[in-house]
């Protein structure tokens, strides 16, 4: 994994549900003192979320894309803007075991390193953030998918379109 923790965001990535932070106001009936400022960590919604009362309309969803666009140009330096690059916490959060014994839970070994397995499906880490997903099955791994993933955000965006994830967000 990524020997730096975060890493400063490109325009292009900010999606619905994109997770990022952004530095600002910790408590709003505080003040603007230094001591109240700090990286306050939050996720464009990618769909109204009716449940938990926070939007009730696409249109909120969309509001909320704009003023996220918004504050991004307000702040061109992009030091108000940061992501955490993908690591073993990420993985895990999305179903992902951590297993580095060879072994997978039915059972069967295999010789090829594989850091996290879920059901049938294989993630390794190769190198800071490439990443190969694979299936196994008899005694073969097919890849899914071998390339570059920088965050949780992006991972979870590919495993919904591989159909190993059906999630919205986690």
């Amino acid at each position: 994994m990524e020997e730096t923790k975060y890493y400063t965001p490109t325009i292009d990535e900010f999606c619905p549900g994109f997770q990022f932070q952004y530095y600002g106001i910790l408590d709003e009936y505080s003040g603007d003192s230094d001591s109240n400022k700090g990286w306050i960590n939050t996720e464009i919604a990618s769909k109204p979320r009716l449940d938990s009362g926070k939007y009730t309309t696409e249109e909120e969803v969309i509001e909320e894309m704009l003023f996220a666009y918004n504050y991004f140009f307000k702040y061109p330096n992009w030091t108000k803007f940061r992501v955490k690059y993908l690591d073993k916490e990420d993985i895990e959060s999305l179903g992902f075991i951590y297993n580095n014994y060879l072994k997978f839970p039915n059972g069967k070994h295999t010789d090829r390193v594989v850091e996290f397995i879920k059901n049938e499906y294989c993630l390794s880490t190769i190198n800071n953030t490439s990443v190969l997903i694979t299936k196994y099955k008899d005694g073969l791994f097919d890849k899914l998918f071998e390339g570059t993933i920088k965050n949780k955000s992006e991972l979870l965006r590919l495993l919904i379109q591989l159909g190993i994830d059906e999630k919205e967000s986690n």
